[in-house]
């Protein structure tokens, strides 16, 4: 990521959101390579975590390659990224609702504060409403010139590009739960596109998963005439 965005740009300082933070372990990296950004994490439901629910319950039990975590109790998250001097503390998020619905913690700073905001491994496991809610929420969260990455498993152009066994999880994952699927990034730059944010930058393959790495940038707002 910080191929995209560097940790000493001007775009990487100020206020940062990771929507789903799960275990702590992607926003313990983040921290430490971004030190310009003040991170608020945030979970769904915590403490029922659906990718747990998924790997435990789906038709053929945990898969290989994909190890079975359990999403933190916000206390939990707060204790694991407490040494980290630029993490505050974590809120509860339902993505899929309007920005303003969001936590105090979160809004109180007013809309177009943030920075950057962060998403990993979430809308492959989740209703298409949640990623409409999280570009609907990062459009109004954003400044002008501010990042949404997107991490994770995508298709690109109708096609699977990761490990091999996408397809099948795929399928598995449609069968299973109404509304999840890996995403193409073209449906990631249509949505993108209705709520002012442009994909700037793809990167792939990412990590040993071969995940994508998305960059949206919020659009400088016109001038007036």
């Amino acid at each position: 990521m910080r191929s995209l965005l560097p940790p000493d740009d001007p775009a990487a300082q100020g206020l940062a959101l990771e929507v789903g933070s799960g275990t702590g372990a992607q926003l313990e990296v983040l921290a430490a390579t971004f030190p310009g950004l003040f991170w608020r994490p945030s979970e769904y439901a915590a403490e029922q975590s659906v990718v747990r629910g998924f790997y435990e319950q789906g038709p053929d039990g945990p898969e290989a390659g994909h190890p079975v975590q359990k999403v933190r109790a916000l206390a939990d998250l707060d204790a694991a990224l407490g040494t980290s001097e630029n993490v505050l503390p974590a809120v509860e998020i339902d993505a899929s609702t309007p920005f303003d619905s969001w936590p105090a913690a979160v809004t109180e700073s007013g809309a177009g504060s943030y920075a950057l905001v962060f998403a990993s491994n979430i809308v492959h496991i989740a209703p298409w409403s949640v990623a409409e809610g999280i570009f609907a929420g990062a459009a109004a969260a954003l400044r002008p010139g501010g990042s949404l990455f997107f991490h994770g498993p995508f298709q690109l152009d109708g096609k699977f590009a990761g490990v091999g066994h996408e397809e099948l999880w795929d399928t598995q994952m449609r069968s299973c739960e109404k509304g999840w699927g890996i995403r193409d990034v073209s449906e990631m730059v249509a949505e993108g596109s209705q709520h002012g944010l442009r994909l700037a930058a793809t990167e792939h393959p990412v990590g040993p998963a071969k995940n994508f790495l998305l960059q949206f940038v919020k659009e400088e707002a016109a001038s007036g005439a």
